[in-house]
């Protein structure tokens, strides 16, 4: 897992309130810390991650998975130009776009289809080479349309 400490340094850089070696301001940490704990808790409520634990300082790990890191990383960098006042460019909106669709995707969880007994084969129920995906034909009947009804050979005139 990765520090806060890390997520900060980055998110204030995108934001271009930090230089690549300069100290992190302790009131620029706790508000990125407050954005990062409001946007981790607004996703663990609707499903976006499976759960968040708050953030404290910059020596807490963020407990998020790695595949989140950087739509997490982007969309509180978001916030936080909107919070200071910058304009978004159109760059970091599309990041924020791809990274979200990514999470999105690597968060879902698919089920294998549960088909009921009732379901005929020849239906895609069965997908095995042995099994034959059509009916068994019944000893060379051919079906013929009589007066709007279906009857087999045999029980034509």
């Amino acid at each position: 897992m990765a520090k806060a400490s890390e997520f900060v340094r980055d998110i204030l850089e995108d934001v271009t309130q930090l230089g690549a070696e300069q100290p992190i301001q302790s009131a620029d940490a706790q508000k990125t810390i407050r954005y990062m704990n409001d946007l981790g808790e607004e996703w663990a409520a609707d499903g976006t991650l499976d759960s968040y634990t708050l953030i404290a300082g910059l020596g807490d790990d963020v407990s998020i998975p790695g595949y989140a890191n950087a739509a997490f990383k982007v969309h509180t960098t978001i916030r936080l130009l909107e919070a200071f006042g910058k304009p978004v460019s159109a760059g970091l909106l599309g990041r924020a776009t791809t990274s979200l669709r990514s999470l999105l995707a690597s968060s879902q969880r698919i089920d294998p289809a549960q088909f009921p007994s009732t379901l005929p084969v020849g239906s895609g129920n069965e997908c095995r080479a042995t099994d034959s995906r059509f009916y068994d034909s019944e000893a060379d009947e051919i079906a013929l349309e009589y007066e709007g009804s279906v009857l087999t050979e045999s029980n034509t005139e």
